[in-house]
């Protein structure tokens, strides 16, 4: 470890801000007085060691993280949230600094030891979003059937996928790009398998439609609309989809469908709105049901939430080199349950380092990702 003339201030802020507390909060928890607090983030006090052990106490992180390279920050203006207007300081700053683990901490390191899929997005901001949608589609030869997977299409496509937790209606998923690098997170909270995977769809919206948008410029709500267009065309392709959905509001005939497509009724029935095959009438009718039978926030026959295919393989090669979750995350000085949070396929590598199983399922999807070395 270095010594404490090396102590980053840049760090502390972002630990601060990724545990979604304010510098008094901080203070109080370590007994020293807001104003000191802000004099260690400015770099006008440097802590003893005995104070930075308070603050990894305190904010659950390692000390060796308060002593690395100095932090290098993600523009909070160039991720795709969902709802800026209504986003709380605290969630901004939560949703800022896992991106940034992601993308500057983790990535790095899978890059150092794997070949992963070179990224394949062409960009369709001069697109409307359903030509978009078709245009993509027709690009990766996806035809008009169903997306088996969304987080593994992602992952071939070289769009690297991380999750984040964080309660909020805000944040249901996020992309940006850096450094030519795609990335998007999803949130765990996220209860639905087809609420994932819509979303997934959405940030492979932004990621193609909005690249070149300033996302603090543009109206939000346009952009975001923009970007449930794209979903629903990308997930239900119009030409396929019209011959197989309902042409009545039945619920019912909806679950079938739901299963095949892996996308909720509530969409699907705006699907058929869009596509003229329901009135207006009708789709209110079907509204009006789906709210009678509780299926607003709880839909029948939830899926399951999709995963990564890349990180599964990767965590057990390394594992199986000797290289364990746990020594990724003291590498880059962050705990292992932040680690777990960013990459779940790592806590099962962690408790399972034995299972084989997990490697060839992956590699039956990802045969290209080869180890460096």
């Amino acid at each position: 470890m270095n010594t404490k003339e090396s102590f980053a201030p840049g760090r502390l802020t972002a630990a601060r801000e990724r545990r979604g507390m304010t510098k008094k909060a901080v203070a109080e928890a370590i007994s020293v007085s807001a104003p000191y607090m802000t004099a260690l983030e400015s770099g006008a006090e440097t802590p003893t060691m005995e104070m930075v052990s308070c603050l990894s106490f305190a904010l659950r992180f390692p000390i060796g993280w308060f002593y690395a390279n100095p932090i290098e920050e993600l523009p909070p203006q160039s991720i795709s949230f969902r709802s800026r207007s209504r986003m709380t300081t605290k969630i901004r700053d939560i949703t800022k600094q896992v991106s940034r683990n992601a993308s500057v901490d983790i990535s790095p390191i899978l890059h150092q030891h794997f070949r992963l899929p070179l990224t394949d997005l062409p960009d369709l901001s001069d697109e409307e979003p359903e030509i978009a949608a078709e245009i993509i589609r027709d690009y990766w030869k996806l035809g008009q059937g169903p997306i088996k997977n969304m987080v593994h299409l992602l992952e071939a496509k070289g769009i690297e996928v991380y999750w984040l937790n964080v309660e909020s209606s805000c944040v249901d998923a996020v992309s940006f790009w850096r450094d030519d690098k795609p990335f998007t997170l999803l949130n765990l909270s996220e209860r639905s398998g087809e609420r994932g995977r819509f979303n997934a769809a959405h940030e492979l919206a932004h990621l193609v439609l909005h690249r070149r948008a300033e996302i603090e410029v543009v109206d939000g709500r346009q952009i975001e609309g923009e970007a449930d267009r794209f979903a629903s065309a990308f997930l239900l392709p119009a030409r396929q989809f019209r011959i197989e959905c309902p042409r009545q509001p039945i619920l019912a005939q909806f679950i079938p469908l739901k299963q095949r497509w892996g996308v909720s009724i509530q969409a699907m029935v705006r699907r058929c709105t869009d596509l003229k095959v329901f009135s207006h009438w009708q789709y209110e009718t079907a509204f009006k049901n789906i709210s009678a039978n509780g299926w607003r926030k709880h839909e029948p026959t939830r899926l399951e939430h999709e995963s990564s295919a890349i990180h599964a393989m990767a965590f057990e090669k390394l594992a199986s080199k000797g290289i364990y979750p746990e020594d990724i995350a003291r590498q880059i000085h962050i705990s292992p349950e932040d680690l777990y949070e960013i990459t779940p396929a790592a806590r099962k590598v962690a408790a399972h380092s034995n299972s084989p199983e997990v490697v060839e399922a992956s590699e039956r999807v990802y045969g290209h990702l080869r180890v460096v070395g």
